[in-house]
């Protein structure tokens, strides 16, 4: 086969066989025309799949007690601190608009208006850390108790934050619908996102020993692979992936890894996730200068649990 024929037949970027009248690689996003690597929608050949690992929903009275404590002193100590850059965003804001410069109100209303956007989402994203380490530390496998904590985590930041505001301002605080619509913000952020943080995916726990499982992830594979390293791993016959030639630096590929313990009677898990990497291109009307913004999107397409025995070839494969 000639050069030009392997072009043809095949993207030249993950060697994926083209398909007639695409203008893209379903894989990688090449785009056959201009060579622009990257520059196609995000095609996943396979569906997604569920996490075969499923909590027990077992908790601890110490999980309960240190998510209770993790969450409300971060409730506590986040909301007043919230207020804190809020005040310090508005003082600089009114500093610039003080100074004169060229367009020094616009700049002072993106920095108050981005500081009562930002601190609350701030604030509910430290709780959910903070109750989810407590989960972690107390082996908590249980989702809800993790959300719930984690919600009135955030209620309690939010209280906290309500005080220190109507201590600062007075009863002035409240006199516009602005001002209602600020704190209504607050609530809003900082409860879901610490709620949304709560129900994260746990990370797989073995009942037998009672500790966290161990991630080993092996080194990535190119895309092109994905088929071949999904009937593999269906099939269990893991040492065949020995045959597969690790890339990397592949930008779009597929990272396979195992949740692990050293229990000999434990269920250890395997998943498959498939990451397509994309560009979006945009050209300066001044210079006509191409920019590459980087998109990433991943799929989890393989989840099964394995014996112990049945992946012990798979934790001696290197490791990215």
């Amino acid at each position: 086969m000639t050069e030009d024929q392997q072009t043809t037949n095949q993207c030249p970027k993950c060697e994926l066989p083209r398909e007639e009248g695409k203008e893209f690689c379903p894989e990688c996003g090449y785009e056959f025309a201009t060579g622009k690597e990257g520059a196609g929608p995000h095609e996943f050949a396979f569906p997604a799949v569920e996490d075969a690992y499923e909590p027990s929903g077992k908790t601890t009275v110490r999980a309960v007690l240190l998510m209770l404590l993790f969450g409300f002193l971060a409730g506590l100590v986040g909301g007043p601190l919230a207020y804190l850059v809020i005040a310090i965003a508005a003082t600089i804001g009114a500093w610039i608009a003080s100074s004169g410069i060229c367009i020094a109100g616009l700049a002072a209303l993106v920095i108050a208006i981005g500081a009562w956007l930002i601190a609350p989402a701030v604030l509910g994203g430290v709780i959910s850390l903070l109750v989810g380490k407590a989960a972690e530390i107390g082996k908590s496998r249980n989702p809800t108790d993790r959300t719930v904590i984690a919600l009135i985590s955030g209620l309690v930041g939010f209280g906290s934050f309500l005080a220190v505001y109507y201590f600062a301002l007075g009863p002035d605080s409240y006199d516009s619908f602005f001002d209602l619509l600020k704190l209504g913000w607050v609530l809003i952020a900082a409860v879901v996102v610490a709620a949304a943080g709560g129900a994260a995916e746990v990370k797989p726990f073995c009942e037998e020993c009672e500790e966290w499982m161990k991630r080993h992830v092996l080194a990535r594979r190119p895309i092109r692979q994905e088929k071949d390293l999904l009937d593999v791993l269906n099939a269990g016959d893991f040492e065949k992936l020995k045959t597969f030639p690790a890339d990397p630096v592949a930008k779009s590929h597929c990272s396979i890894d195992v949740w692990h313990c050293g229990c000999e009677n434990a269920q250890n898990y395997v998943n498959m996730h498939t990451f397509q990497h994309r560009y979006k291109y945009a050209t300066d009307r001044n210079t006509r200068q191409v920019t590459q913004e980087d998109v990433v999107q991943a799929r989890r397409v393989f989840s099964k649990a394995f014996p112990h025995a049945q992946v012990k070839s798979l934790l001696e494969m290197p490791s990215e």
